[in-house]
């Protein structure tokens, strides 16, 4: 075994102790923040990769207000085909939500990744690069991430270039509100 004695000053061990403490903080710094990216990552795996309709979007993935107002969107939606089934023209349309809302084009994507990141302890915002290669179409949505006992989708803020809605959210409260 080899040994090295160095004679430091005081001024170099000042700056070894300050480099390493530094290099230290910042490796803690990187996995502790790696590891809401990479919760976050999956959750948008989960959610993008495999829904088609936020109506079948796993409860676990999403906040639990999101959850409330899905759940009472596909109860008035349950309710209006029922009413109109009972209706004089049980043929016509009833009130439902079309489209996709998880992102702002109506006929969804089928590409996307991540193009910023930004969290503290209890949310996060992601700007996302979105695709629909059937339309030849890119955009970017903003999508909001809490932290309620792990990181869940609690809304996605729509770029306005196909929508005049603000929101998801916006989008199922005005629905809740309708006639």
């Amino acid at each position: 075994m080899v040994t090295f004695k160095l004679k430091l000053k005081n001024m170099d061990k000042i700056f070894l102790i300050k480099l390493f403490s530094f290099v230290l903080l910042g490796a803690t710094f990187v996995s502790c923040n790696s590891v809401p990216t990479k919760e976050i990552s999956a959750t948008l795996d989960s959610i993008y990769l495999f829904q088609a309709d936020f109506r079948t979007v796993d409860k676990k993935l999403i906040t639990k207000e999101l959850a409330e107002l899905i759940d009472s969107v596909k109860t008035k939606e349950e309710q209006e085909t029922e009413e109109m089934l009972l209706s004089e023209h049980p043929t016509d349309k009833p009130s439902i939500i079309e489209g996709d809302l998880l992102t702002s084009l109506y006929e969804g994507q089928n590409r996307y990744h991540i193009a910023e990141l930004s969290n503290d302890a209890d949310s996060a915002v992601l700007l996302v690069n979105f695709e629909q290669t059937g339309y030849n179409e890119k955009w970017q949505d903003t999508l909001i991430f809490k932290n309620e006992h792990g990181w869940k989708l609690d809304n996605v803020l729509y770029n306005n270039k196909y929508t005049d809605q603000y929101s998801m959210q916006n989008v199922l409260i005005n629905y809740l509100k309708s006639e």
